[in-house]
């Protein structure tokens, strides 16, 4: 642990912050610290070590220029003399995606910056992108008016490749979840299109729904606390096996129409 006496007091001024007229310049803090052991020791995950040399601090990497201006030195001490820096801190921003079939809302999908991957719907000769040209509301709405029932396919790689590219050239990692690969192609189509990318890297959700919505969410909150994405990603295969989804239906209607039960069945559930 740190010294009592080397611990930075905390700011004890009540006066009002005031909006600068002007931009502010990038801030940099030095602390000074035993050791660079030491500080990955007490530091939060939020922020990952990169021991660089002090001319290469003033530069960050093109990838994280607009980022806040706020960074960290980090300098050894021998008692109580600044011996030079040991290395800068730097925000890990990781992108989480997911396939469309996640079921989160829009509400959450701007709290925690989940960018989707749209399944394609089918009805009749007509393709729409779920959540984008069509939402639940409009599939029940053709089905109860005797349309046939819509179907859905898997993005193709190529759509997969331009959905991954702005989030793999912003982000130091894009973690996609997809749906269970035993359902869909998306999984096996994700995979051909993160090829083509250093820092993407999908993960089987083997769950559908609010199973695959709920390690969505995890994996996002991780981002926020600054977890690597090799981190994240043990954490969700890990916990992908340990997430099952249940469900309660009210009626069999939809059911029958789409071939999964008889419809003797669900006339008898009915009554």
């Amino acid at each position: 642990a740190i010294p009592a006496s080397r611990q930075i007091p905390a700011a004890t001024d009540s006066r009002p912050i005031t909006t600068p007229e002007r931009p502010v310049p990038a801030l940099t803090v030095t602390i000074s610290i035993p050791s660079a052991d030491t500080a990955a020791a007490v530091l939060p995950n939020a922020l990952a070590i990169s021991r660089t040399p002090e001319s290469a601090m003033t530069q960050p990497p093109a990838k994280i220029a607009n980022r806040p201006p706020l960074s960290f030195q980090f300098r050894s001490c021998d008692s109580g003399t600044s011996t030079g820096p040991l290395g800068s801190l730097l925000f890990i921003w990781n992108k989480i995606t997911a396939d469309s079939t996640c079921d989160l809302s829009e509400e959450l999908l701007r709290q925690w910056n989940i960018s989707l991957m749209p399944m394609h719907i089918l009805m009749g000769d007509d393709t729409y992108l779920d959540g984008v040209t069509i939402h639940p509301a409009d599939v029940f709405a053709h089905v109860d008016a005797g349309g046939q029932t819509p179907k859905s396919a898997a993005a193709n790689p190529v759509e997969y490749i331009d959905f991954f590219e702005p989030f793999a050239k912003e982000y130091d990692a894009v973690i996609h979840i997809s749906v269970s690969a035993k359902l869909s192609s998306c999984y096996q189509n994700a995979c051909l299109a993160a090829q083509e990318y250093a820092n993407v890297s999908v993960i089987d959700s083997e769950n559908i729904c609010t199973g695959q919505g709920y390690l969505v969410l995890r994996a996002a909150k991780w981002a926020a606390d600054g977890l690597t994405a090799r981190n994240i990603c043990m954490r969700l295969q890990s916990l992908a096996n340990r997430v099952e989804l249940s469900f309660v239906l009210n009626q069999l209607n939809y059911m029958a129409k789409s071939g999964r039960c008889s419809g003797v069945l669900a006339f008898g559930a009915n009554i």
